[in-house]
């Protein structure tokens, strides 16, 4: 899942890139810094979001096993005091 993330990451570079050089190609001259921002919120948000969406459900899926870990110690060790 997270390879999936980053090729999604890389693709969303790769357009970048490719936008930077059709403006070169039109003669606008823009270097990359100086991108029109619809070309940027259209092609970064493919890519990030994805992750960031993974990174929150990682987390939740984390805690709620660490949760059960120490639920399962605890009725374990009530277990071994009985």
């Amino acid at each position: 899942y997270l390879f999936a993330g980053f090729q999604r990451l890389i693709r969303s570079k790769i357009q970048l890139d490719k936008g930077t050089e059709t403006t070169w190609t039109q003669g606008e001259m823009l270097p990359s810094s100086q991108m029109p921002w619809e070309s940027i919120s259209e092609t970064i948000p493919q890519g990030y979001s994805p992750i960031s969406w993974w990174n929150l459900f990682f987390s939740v899926v984390r805690y709620f096993s660490l949760k059960l870990l120490e639920v399962a110690v605890w009725r374990l060790l009530f277990f071994l005091k009985l």
